[in-house]
């Protein structure tokens, strides 16, 4: 009886899974790291300028970095986080 129940909850386990490499492989995009956290590598330091430049919009700061690093894919993740610094001083500093 609990068996087609086990059988179920893996079967949908298995359709979310996929659904969710297709919409990764469909927009091109790699998944979003979450926004409380660091992204991998980021040194504290870097997110708390940005955060702090952007008034506390840590959600803000990720669209930023994450857009820096649509357009400079091949850099890496640290240099991506001083680029958003870089041209947010720069633009409000003008």
């Amino acid at each position: 009886m609990l068996e087609p129940i086990i059988y179920l909850a893996l079967f949908g386990l298995a359709g979310w899974a996929i659904a969710q490499l297709v919409r990764w492989l469909a927009t091109g995009r790699r998944p979003r790291s979450l926004p409380g956290k660091p992204a991998g590598g980021v040194k504290p330091v870097l997110e708390r300028r940005l955060v702090r430049l952007l008034n506390g919009d840590r959600a803000a700061a990720h669209r930023l970095v994450e857009s820096v690093q649509q357009r400079y894919p091949d850099r890496p993740t640290a240099w991506c986080w001083e680029k958003a610094i870089f041209d947010l001083e720069r633009d409000r500093f003008r």
